[in-house]
């Protein structure tokens, strides 16, 4: 071997030098002929199955000795590629079935394994900081599990244990690798039917978690121990899914014993541990007064209390464990029955609070029950003096209350699934100890008051109490009070809106405990504080509820301090929003009406602000009051319209006009950037000094009111801003609830909103958006009352939108108030046009529309009598104001074609052109916003003056999209002025339109983007059609199919390409089936076989898009169109059957030949590394399944629609489909048959309905038929296969 080795290392060398002679002498390939076969001989000879049976040590030690430069190590990869060839062909020689330990392979393992587990063992040693090899470690566990998990069943215990001791906080990496190596061993485990071996398995390896001896007590983290740490809490809602499918009845009703009987065992060894640490831990007094350890309990490193520890932390992984999987039983496993007693519910109550109490009575002095609620002075002195000893004797003492919570958590989630029905008439309980009698609850709640109590065991006994109260009933209501009462307490007492949770009981502090018992309370039982809280309680609990700010300081972020899992952390503007968007809590009559109270107090400052002229509107309101009462209505938008008392709503909306008013004023004030006098400040300020000292509102922002400084005005600015927007939009949804106005009142404040604030320069979008819905709901509300009193209001309103002067002769940004009017003229002329004629008006009101019309003439017809397309008029501003003008002309019945010149086109060739050659388009003009306009005011010339050429505008229309419709910040306005102004087209118009889009898709030197715009601009007007162009609409498509079959650079295009136009054959289909022509279905057919057809090139990545088209395509002619499909059904079934074959995927590491013959299979726009999944799996199901769905065509008749579906019969294509059924199932037995690829069992579950309706139509005497004729015994194996499935599931009429 080493003399072979030494030959062929030269030879390797070599090759680069007889390539390099190749080339200047064709005829020399000896040199390169003899290498080749020296290596493939001595390939042979090493690699045979005598050689391969030899330690692997003798081929590295030969490697070794001649791979000593960088040309040996270029050798390296040869050899051991085919090593691994030589053992992968001669596998079933080298590793028979029955080697046993003796097989070299499973050596192999073995050492593998025994070198994982001891890395993986070395990740608890506390100062161990290489957690990548920790991570490795459980990395190769992992692959071991996969290969063979027998491998790792005598350890898996050790393995378990081992990483749940594991020291954290463990990285992103280590968490993942132990997530899947637990998701690994579920999966094996409930393959084979032993989940609950493999949990008795897990709950042995948690309870026998143990700290190094090094680590003493004092140097334990704290918090002590999380039991929801991530892994582990994944896999138990993994753990509990699999005890509901893959536990036998027998299996049930022996694990809950087996469970109780290890919590019970794990119970006893932390009792027994805990009595000799505190033997351990005894002192005595000496003479001078100082305490020193007795003799022979010297425990000093706190190893002892260190072992203690380490038993309370594995009882409560126990104990979390065991309460998920004790409620995951099914309920015949708690039934005793002759053969299995079971576990009764009494046991598992029992159990749980004989723990309990035994720890929470042990933490506070075996003699003394803890009952703060009556107790006199000397019992205050021994229950401080046990604080005391306590705090002392620190984690000996924290662990009780630990142990107790664990076995408080495992109860309720065992009664989580007993929690009575609201029917039910007597209360579910786990036995007679889950049913606490008065002076228990008196001595929970003492523990819970106790301040020395562990947040964790409040939090848990809070939550047992509460579903306590949840059993009450009528009797027991003064207990439930109490509860009630004392459980807000404590939770107000706690509270802080700085403070986060994480969610996890291991990060819970007397810092956190309030936002803690705040999301309990709030997301599970706010239905019970309704019903049992008293009215001052209650009004308690709102009002810190809704304290909270919903929006962040500015100038802060919502960064977290010194909290676990940052990312995840609750805060309580989280448990707000939660309480606001929960529709349980609008049910309750309680909360609701404590709501509505606490918002009326808030708001009541508002009431006295008004708009009424000659009012100031800010009389007596100091700016900090005016923003505390704002924020109330940021609350109030969360909540539905219809649970608003109309009282409540009235006074409400009253008062959210005064706010906008007072909000006015102040941004009146301070728009100027500071410059107001004294005067005005000391008037908003109530003669305060604002200037000095900073003020904090109780929502908990500190806002600097010194207007002198720019910063302080800037943030009220921001401030007053935002609520006046929440006011507007709490108005306008409030008058869109009640549809009402008051005429006088109305007009007198759409006239504020118009002309408020004045001096605003900038423009918020958010506030421009809600003040132009609620003018708008104003304007068109009056204009639907067709009363004198309404039509006065409007003509009112009217002339203030033309005193404004919304169309100056040169249009600029300028202040807000200007960009307002013009909108809302805008939005007037849109609501006219649609909803409102001439004649229907008022004659006040369309005198006053022809006076605003008025307001348009500088933009009609600018100063000098000519059209100009350069300068301001060439504005994007100017072109939409045009637009609308032309718009509103026609609407008022106004000749414009003597005064007005068509401008159109010359601003449409304007924008078309590049940027550096367009000098008509100003610099910097936005074209997502020149674009959609110019094509409006395309639309609107081209419906306003009939004189001009009509061929030339659809063209420039066509044009104007092709070239822009590419850009996709454009394409979406382009689309909505298309889909409004198609309806609006003669048929003429659209007919012409669509053959100028005709010409372009068939023009074959047309980009590729510009004909994708073209195909995309044919899909909206196909979809929003003008009345009655059928005629047209079916020629087009029969066009568009001609030019898709026949053009080469539309069915061999790009992918995206293919996409565009089968979108269009789609919602075409599925739109407007009833235009489908019987001429069109052989098109159709045929591009979509050629699409489907197999090629040697394909793209890098997969079009599922064009899979979806493709089954959408098909299953709107066959759900929609039966009548002409059933002509074309050798064409389906083709279809159907490469669409069978695509959802295959190659094999994994097939050679390069194997994966071409593969390849070769596929579609162009399937990419082999990148197959179709279970949603591709689905949909062709579902359009399988269609095929024996009976409906009734969709046809255009003179009949009305009514009547001809009753006269049609509705029918599927079963019977006449039934002779092309073998042709379609013979592609999945293929793809299920063929060596090289395979079909995965998720989708064959997806497309296994489909394939049982294949089989119906197929019937008994075609399957016989089609197994002789076409099947070979594989396929004869798998078509058996399938229809025994089909048998399972079919429905012989027996029930």
């Amino acid at each position: 071997m080493l003399h072979w080795t030494r030959t062929l290392s030269p030879s390797i060398v070599s090759q680069s030098l007889n390539a390099q002679s190749s080339q200047e002498d064709p005829s020399s390939k000896t040199p390169k002929q003899l290498h080749d076969t020296l290596y493939y001989a001595g390939i042979e000879t090493l690699f045979s199955v005598e050689g391969l049976r030899q330690p692997l040590d003798t081929l590295l030690d030969a490697l070794s000795r001649v791979c000593t430069d960088h040309h040996g190590l270029s050798l390296l990869p040869c050899p051991f590629a085919a090593r691994l060839c030589a053992v992968n062909r001669h596998r079933t020689t080298l590793f028979p079935s029955s080697s046993g330990s003796a097989s070299p392979a499973l050596a192999i393992r073995e050492t593998v394994r025994a070198d994982a587990m001891e890395g993986a063992c070395a990740g608890q040693v506390c100062n161990s900081n290489d957690v990548s090899v920790v991570t490795l470690a459980i990395d190769v566990l992992d692959v071991l599990v996969r290969v063979e998990c027998e491998l790792i069943g005598s350890e898996t215990r050790k393995l378990l244990g081992a990483i749940v001791s594991l020291v954290r906080p463990l990285s992103v990496r280590t968490a993942d690798a132990i997530q899947r190596l637990l998701s690994d061993l579920l999966e094996y485990h409930t393959k084979t039917r032993t989940v609950h071996m493999y949990i008795l398995t897990l709950l042995t390896a948690l309870s026998s978690l143990s700290l190094p001896e090094s680590v003493s007590s004092q140097s334990l983290p704290i918090p002590p121990h999380d039991v929801m740490f991530s892994p582990l809490r994944t896999h138990l809602s993994l753990l509990t899914r699999a005890l509901r499918t893959a536990l036998t009845p027998v299996q049930s009703r022996e694990l809950g014993p087996a469970v109780l009987e290890e919590l019970t065992r794990v119970w006893k060894a932390y009792t027994a541990e805990r009595g000799q640490s505190r033997r351990g831990g005894k002192r005595r007094k000496t003479d001078e007064g100082e305490e020193i350890p007795t003799k022979g309990h010297d425990d000093d490193d706190g190893t002892l209390r260190s072992k203690c520890h380490s038993l309370a932390v594995g009882f409560a992984y126990v104990a979390r464990v065991s309460g998920a999987v004790l409620a995951s039983l099914p309920p015949y496993a708690y039934v005793p029955d002759t053969q299995n007693q079971g576990v009764p519910w009494d046991e598992v109550g029992k159990l749980g609070w004989d723990i309990a109490w035994e720890c929470m009575r042990h933490g506070r002095g075996e003699s003394q029950e803890v009952a703060p609620q009556r107790e006199d002075e000397s019992k205050r002195k021994r229950r401080k003096k046990w604080q005391r000893e306590r705090e002392r004797q620190g984690p000996d003492m924290q662990g009780s209350d630990d142990v107790a919570s664990a076995a408080l958590r495992c109860l309720y989630d065992v009664r989580a699934r007993l929690i009575r029905v609201a029917s039910s008439p007597m209360p579910v309980t786990l036995g007679p100890s889950d049913v606490l009698g008065s002076d228990e609850i008196e001595e929970l709640l003492g523990v819970v008051g106790d301040e020395g109590t562990s947040a964790e065991l409040v939090l848990e006994i809070v939550r047992t109490l509460f579903a306590q109260v949840s059993q009450t009933r009528g009797s027991q209501q003064a207990q439930a009070g109490v509860i009630t009462k004392t459980s807000i307490d404590v939770l107000i007492r706690h509270f802080s809106p700085q403070s986060r949770w994480c969610g996890s009981s291991a990060a819970l502090t007397r810092e956190n405990l309030g936002v803690a018992l705040l999301y309990v309370l709030a997301d599970r039982w706010i239905g019970v504080i309704d019903a049992a809280a008293p009215e001052e309680v209650l009004q308690r609990f709102i009002c810190l509820l809704l304290t909270i700010r919903l929006e962040l300081p500015f100038g802060t972020t919502n960064e977290l301090h010194g909290q676990l899992g940052s990312h995840h952390d609750i805060s309580p503007r989280d448990i707000l929003l939660l309480v606001l968007r929960n529709a349980q809590f609008w049910e309750l009559p309680n909360m609701r009406g404590a709501f509505l109270s606490f918002a009326l107090k808030q708001t009541s400052l508002l009431s006295s602000s008004c708009f009424l002229p000659g009012s100031t509107g800010t009389n007596g309101l100091d700016k900090l009051e005016l923003l505390r009462a704002s924020e109330v209505y940021t609350l109030l938008m969360y909540v539905p319209p219809k649970y608003f008392t109309r009282a409540s709503r009235m006074e409400l909306v009253k008062r959210a006009v005064g706010g906008d008013v007072a909000i006015c004023s102040v941004l009146q004030v301070i728009s100027g950037g500071g410059t107001a006098d004294r005067s005005d400040r000391e008037h908003l300020g109530k003669g305060k000094d604002m200037v000095d000292s900073p003020q904090k509102s109780d929502a908990g922002y500190e806002m600097d009111m010194d207007e002198e400084d720019d910063s302080g005005v800037r943030m009220l600015r921001e401030l007053c801003v935002h609520h006046l927007t929440v006011f507007r939009a709490f108005l306008y949804r409030m008058g869109q609830f009640t549809n009402a106005l008051d005429c006088t009142t109305s007009r007198a404040y759409v006239e504020h909103l118009l002309q408020s604030p004045s001096k605003l320069a900038m423009s918020p979008d958010a506030l421009t958006k809600e003040t132009l819905n609620l003018v708008s709901f104003h304007l068109f509300t009056l204009l639907r009352a067709q009363n004198s009193e309404a039509s006065a209001a409007v003509a009112s309103i009217l002339s203030s939108l033309v005193a404004a002067q919304p169309f100056p002769d040169t249009l600029s940004q300028g202040l807000w108030q200007h960009v307002l009017t013009r909108s809302v003229v805008f939005r007037l002329i849109e609501c006219l046009r649609e909803h409102h004629s001439p004649g229907s008006l008022a004659t006040v009101v369309v005198s006053a529309l022809r006076t605003l019309y008025g307001s348009f003439t500088p933009i009609l017809v600018p100063a000098g009598g000519q059209s100009r397309t350069s300068g301001a008029l060439a504005l994007s501003d100017h072109v939409e104001a045009r637009s609308y003008a032309l718009s509103f002309g026609q609407w008022l019945g106004i000749d414009i074609t003597g005064s007005v010149a068509p401008i159109g086109i010359k601003l449409a060739t304007g924008v078309m052109r590049s940027p550096l050659r367009s000098p008509s388009l100003p610099v910097g003009t936005d074209r997502a916003t020149m674009c959609p306009r110019v094509l409006a005011l395309l639309f609107e010339e081209l419906r306003c003056f009939p004189n001009i050429s009509d061929s030339a505008y659809l063209e420039t229309i066509a044009a104007l999209y092709s070239i822009h419709g590419t850009e996709m910040e454009v394409r979406d306005a382009l689309d909505m002025q298309v889909t409004k102004a198609t309806a609006e087209l003669s048929v003429d118009s659209f007919a012409h339109l669509l053959s100028v889009i005709g010409e372009g898709i068939e023009d074959p030197w047309l980009p590729v983007g510009q004909c994708k715009s073209l195909i995309h601009l044919s899909t909206i007007l196909l979809h929003d059609t003008p009345q009655g162009p059928l005629e047209v609409v079916q020629v087009f498509v029969t066009r568009c199919l001609d030019a898709f079959n026949d053009q080469p650079h539309l069915y061999g295009g790009s992918m995206e390409l293919k996409e565009h136009y089968l979108e269009l054959i789609a919602k075409h289909c599925s739109d407007r089936p009833a235009a489908v022509r019987s001429a069109d279905l052989g098109s159709i057919w045929s591009l979509l076989c050629k699409i489907l057809s197999g090629s040697t090139d394909h793209a890098t990545a997969t079009s599922f898009a064009t899979f979806h088209c493709i089954v959408s395509i098909a299953g709107s002619l066959v759900r929609m169109r039966r009548d002409i499909v059933i002509h074309t059904l050798p064409h389906l079934a083709f279809v159907l059957h490469r669409l069978l074959l695509i959802i295959r995927r190659m094999r994994p590491q097939l050679g390069a030949k194997q994966s071409k013959l593969v390849a070769g299979t596929l579609p162009s726009w399937i990419s082999p590394s990148q197959p179709l999944g279970i949603a591709e799996s689905r949909a062709l199901s579902r359009l399988l399944t269609a095929l024996t769905v009976k409906t009734v065509p969709h046809t255009h008749t003179t009949q009305h629609t009514a009547i001809a579906a009753e006269t049609q019969k509705a029918e599927s294509l079963a019977k006449p489909f039934a002779k092309h059924v073998g042709h379609v199932l013979l592609a999945y037995i293929d793809s299920m048959n063929n060596p090289l690829c395979i079909l995965t069992p998720d989708i064959r579950r997806e497309v296994e309905p489909g394939l049982f309706s294949l089989c119906e139509m197929l019937g008994e005497y075609n399957r016989g038929a089609l197994m002789v004729s076409a099947l070979d015994s594989g396929g004869k194996t798998l078509m058996k296969s399938l229809w025994r499935e089909y048998e399972k599931q079919r429905y012989v009429g027996k029930g």
